[in-house]
């Protein structure tokens, strides 16, 4: 296979690429692979320059392709190793599923990234330097990021250059605040132990436990502004520090259990 240039697997049963292929077609420069379920990793593709993959729901690591230019990456939910890129010029990432920028941009250094992704994740990219996402994409030296609108593709957007440093987006700040409300709110639920021996509250959330800082915010207004800065058991929360012991957490806990007391 000494000419082969380009190859194209698709919806075969690969569970691995055979050892020698890459050996054998030493002039392949472009490897597409679609749909093929149970392919778990591509590496040691030594020519390659192009590849694409689409769809491949159980592939979670691409590494040692030292000559590889352009890489696209479409819904391959379980992707997690990319390393080994030093030539990678430009990245294209598309899933309208994920939850958060993926951790392995970090381990490689594109000059250019194209994403498309949910409009809850443009939101919370657009926040730039105070967004969890900002570290995890702000080396790479040209961003355009894009979410659909109800009336088109591509409607919303985030642009960003890294030198001469360029931030833009059409996502309003009243979005962007209230979307980092949310992913808070999301991780003090996610994150915070119940007390399920504590019941409080009235109406709808009558005998109900709930996390210990949402009974903070709840209960103790005093609180309200320490929580906005420091959550001992929220480490998800984006940018917050610790208390400086565990004994702020707990001499907290206690006047607010002791104050629903009183109230009962």
């Amino acid at each position: 296979m000494p000419i082969l240039e380009k190859l194209l697997l698709e919806r075969c049963k690969l569970r691995r690429v055979p050892s020698g292929l890459a050996f054998h077609a030493m002039a392949l420069k472009e490897l597409h692979v679609y749909d093929v379920k149970h392919l778990s990793s591509l590496e040691n593709f030594p020519s390659v320059v192009h590849l694409e993959v689409f769809r491949n729901i159980d592939l979670d690591t691409i590494r040692n392709l030292p000559k590889l230019q352009k890489l696209v990456i479409v819904k391959c939910p379980k992707m997690k190793v990319l390393e080994g890129m030093p030539a990678l010029q430009r990245l294209n990432l598309e899933d309208y599923d994920m939850e958060t920028v993926p951790r392995y941009l970090q381990d490689v250094k594109p000059k250019y990234l194209l994403l498309d992704c949910s409009l809850t994740l443009l939101t919370s990219i657009a926040a730039g330097k105070s967004s969890p996402e900002w570290d995890k994409f702000s080396h790479i030296q040209q961003v355009k990021a894009y979410a659909h609108g109800e009336d088109g593709p591509r409607k919303w957007y985030v642009l960003y250059a890294r030198e001469p440093f360029r931030f833009e987006t059409n996502i309003s700040r009243y979005a962007i605040r209230q979307a980092s409300r949310n992913r808070t709110t999301v991780a003090y639920l996610r994150t915070c132990p119940v007390d399920e021996g504590w019941l409080v509250g009235r109406g709808s959330y009558a005998d109900k436990p709930l996390p210990l800082c949402e009974l903070f915010r709840c209960n103790a207004y005093h609180l309200v502004g320490w929580l906005g800065q420091a959550c001992l058991h929220c480490r998800e929360a984006p940018r917050t520090a610790a208390p400086s012991s565990d004994h702020q957490w707990i001499e907290a806990a206690v006047g607010l259990r002791a104050t629903s007391y009183y109230k009962t």
